[in-house]
């Protein structure tokens, strides 16, 4: 994964992605508080890093975008987990510098 894939809208999409088998994409938009077009952009570059895929699905007779991991759930919970472990190293690292001497 590269460093533009680990923002956190991404994290949060493959936490939402730990807690169900898959989710529609319109779904997935009104849970991240995204448009439907954000919510693309960022699945495309998840699907072009092998992290998740889109299938077709029916629902209600229309053909909508279901998403799903690709990847092994304990591998999925190590880059969030790496995530959240450098973000507040950085965070840390950050408030250390700007502290008034």
């Amino acid at each position: 994964m590269t460093d533009s894939l680990l923002t956190e809208k991404n994290i949060e999409i493959l936490e939402i992605l730990l807690n169900t088998n898959a989710i529609h994409q319109k779904e997935l938009a009104k849970k991240i508080d995204m448009s439907d077009a954000g919510t693309k952009l960022i699945l495309d570059k998840l699907e072009n890093a092998n992290i998740i895929k889109t299938e077709l699905d029916r629902d209600n007779g229309r053909i909508v975008k279901k998403i799903i991991l690709k990847l092994k759930t304990d591998d999925v919970k190590k880059i969030i987990k790496s995530y959240r472990e450098t973000k507040s190293l950085a965070e840390k690292a950050v408030a250390a510098i700007q502290k008034p001497k």
